[in-house]
């Protein structure tokens, strides 16, 4: 699935595991809880939303003393964020964050999210029609979307949000997003952002968590896996789809990413769907 959302409920601590080829929004519906995420800790109260840094896999919620903490737990896989209109500009949001973030304020935009959220849970558990469910999901996601330009227009690259610091990198994150499989000229790339090599590399890496050529990879993989799971294409075609020229190395990446060949991914898929 491309999606999925829980409740989480708590009165107590409580580590969690996020898949780190996901993407994560929590959006709290009750009380008031401390976020640790590795080293960085914030408190996230009811109205407000967390959005998780991509690659940061374990964190743990706290509740206040004597508290119920609810929140809803969406995830999301990159690639079905990257089919919507405009949605490498979305992911670039994701992978733009320099830490894990909660955006908490009294905007409309912001609570149309909390209640498109709350609207897609209800429906998730109501609704046998897998369409109407996604179609739920699919306003959840353009809410955050919304939510995320009105803190550009806010913050106006500034670090006061942790969203959107560097608008030059943020265009060059989109740009490779949208064309992962393709081949794209990085110095092209750094001379249009209008940064020494050295530089670019440097902040991307501080932004992403990886290279760009690392980042190009991982988008291709994720393309890769979405096909596999979900056409007849044979493993050249696909390889070839997502920008990989060479099927040696096409596997070479892909194993990295999965510990699994593309035809031993396609088939355990197979058994367990």
């Amino acid at each position: 699935m491309n999606w999925d959302i829980n409740r989480i409920v708590t009165s107590s601590s409580k580590q969690l595991y996020r898949p780190e080829n996901n993407l994560e929004l929590h959006v709290i519906v009750q009380g008031e809880a401390v976020y640790q995420c590795g080293e960085h800790r914030f408190v996230a109260r009811a109205g407000g939303i967390v959005l998780f840094r991509p690659y940061e896999t374990t964190y743990t919620i706290i509740p206040k003393q004597n508290q119920w903490f609810t929140c809803l737990r969406f995830t999301f896989s990159p690639t079905l964020i990257h089919q919507l209109p405009d949605g490498d500009r979305l992911l670039a949001s994701f992978y733009s964050l320099e830490k894990t973030q909660c955006l908490q304020n009294d905007s409309i935009v912001l609570r149309s999210l909390v209640q498109a959220a709350c609207d897609a849970w209800q429906v998730q558990q109501e609704e046998k029609n897998r369409l109407k469910r996604y179609a739920k999901v699919i306003d959840v996601l353009a809410s955050l979307h919304a939510l995320l330009r009105e803190q550009l227009l806010l913050s106006e690259a500034t670090d006061e949000t942790g969203v959107y610091t560097d608008t030059s990198m943020n265009e060059a994150i989109a740009y490779i997003v949208e064309h992962a499989n393709q081949d794209i000229d990085m110095q092209v790339l750094i001379r249009t952002v209008g940064k020494g090599k050295t530089q670019f590399y440097a902040d991307f890496r501080k932004l992403v968590g990886l290279t760009p050529n690392r980042f190009v990879h991982y988008l291709r993989i994720q393309m890769a896996a979405r096909l596999l799971k979900q056409s007849n294409l044979s493993i050249t075609a696909i390889a070839l789809e997502c920008g990989y020229h060479s099927i040696p190395y096409f596997n070479k990446h892909f194993k990295q990413f999965w510990q699994q060949s593309p035809r031993e991914f396609r088939n355990s898929q197979r058994a367990t769907g």
